[in-house]
């Protein structure tokens, strides 16, 4: 059971199974919060297993960052209470779908990672006094649920899983890189374009 301090801002991040690409998110925004001392709590869930622990591949990548994810634990979207969430980040259109479809009030604050980090950049940095429900509204301006609608893998990281070769550590870079966008939108840190 993930215990929230309602003082905190909490971001949830979602993928499929909740053994690769979430835990791995979840490891770097913890990590990187932690550094710069940011009020920020980081939780995970899939959409179609529960108590599987992360493959081996998955563990060896995020090792190479010094981030530790062998005691993570899938959990299932839907045993989650999403109210508990400002920010929602999806691996995919697909898991940004189903946190709409099973509670509807998120979809304005409920991203792919990649969205949100475009999205953000026309926006500009989240200000310290700025409420971060205030932000999100701006980040998600002038989308619809249309939106969520088909495939763009442009807005999708690639699942690992069965890919073999160097899939997870590919996986591995290309999260380390938008978490720390995630993270400097959230801290107040001008793009650097």
């Amino acid at each position: 059971m993930v215990s929230f301090n309602m003082d905190q801002s909490s971001i949830l991040i979602v993928c499929t199974g909740n053994i690769c690409r979430s835990p791995m998110a979840e490891g770097f925004l913890k990590a990187k919060f932690k550094k710069f001392k940011l009020d920020y709590s980081v939780s995970s869930a899939g959409l179609i297993t529960q108590g599987r622990t992360p493959p081996s591949e998955a563990i060896e990548a995020m090792s190479r960052y010094g981030i530790d994810i062998t005691k993570h634990v899938s959990r299932l979207v839907e045993s989650i209470d999403l109210d508990n969430f400002d920010l929602i980040l999806g691996m995919a259109k697909e898991h940004v779908r189903e946190v709409a479809i099973i509670n509807k009030d998120k979809l304005n604050c409920s991203f792919t990672i990649k969205e949100f980090v475009k999205r953000a950049y026309t926006v500009g940095p989240k200000r310290e006094s700025e409420p971060i429900e205030d932000w999100l509204k701006l980040v998600g301006h002038g989308r619809s649920t249309s939106d969520l609608l088909g495939a763009d893998l442009r807005l999708d990281v690639v699942d690992p899983f069965d890919k073999g070769g160097d899939a997870f550590h590919d996986v591995a870079t290309e999260l380390d890189s938008l978490t720390t966008e995630v993270v400097n939108f959230l801290r107040d840190v001008p793009p650097v374009n």
